[in-house]
């Protein structure tokens, strides 16, 4: 019998620079916990985004591959703050990890399953999900507290309800 058997579910993707549609604001790069973050993956000098995006992705296939236990896991990306048209709001976003960055990544390995992160603030937020269905996502990730909204508002409703029909469990900060 295998010991490696074990999903685990809360993996955070990172994609920032040239290549990717993602990224992490100056002011969120230039903290502290930031600082340890790079450390813990071993890029405390690491200051180019494309190299630091790919030497962290790499890390991350490395971990699964060579855990003892781990045989797949869910990645996830982080959505943004949105205005009141639904469009991504830049100057408030601190952190953007593109979904599309995370589907390319889930491509290479069959170990890792997309779990994109949508805010149903955004308006295209049923073709994201449509698009999260068609990709296999078993959850959708959202951090009201950082995303500024309230996930009990009612106007919500009609995206749970598109969850539900796609079989997608929620995973919320709060």
């Amino acid at each position: 019998m295998s010991l490696k058997s074990y999903l685990d579910i809360h993996i955070h993707f990172g994609a920032i620079g040239v290549k990717s549609k993602s990224f992490v604001k100056e002011s969120l790069r230039n903290r502290f916990g930031m600082f340890l973050l790079k450390k813990r993956y071993g890029l405390e000098n690491e200051n180019n985004n494309d190299t630091l995006s790919e030497r962290f992705q790499t890390y991350l296939k490395e971990l699964v591959e060579n855990s003892s236990f781990i045989k797949k896991a869910v990645i996830l990306s982080v959505d943004g703050i949105y205005d009141g048209n639904g469009e991504l709001d830049r100057d408030k976003t601190q952190l953007y990890i593109s979904n599309d960055d995370l589907y390319e990544f889930c491509k290479k390995s069959e170990q890792f399953i997309p779990g994109p992160g949508i805010n149903p603030c955004r308006k295209d937020w049923e073709a994201e999900l449509f698009k999260a269905s068609e990709k296999r996502a078993p959850l959708i990730k959202f951090l009201p507290n950082s995303q500024n909204f309230n996930p009990s508002d009612k106007v919500f409703l009609p995206f749970y309800r598109t969850m539900k029909k796609y079989g997608m469990a929620l995973l919320s900060h709060t």
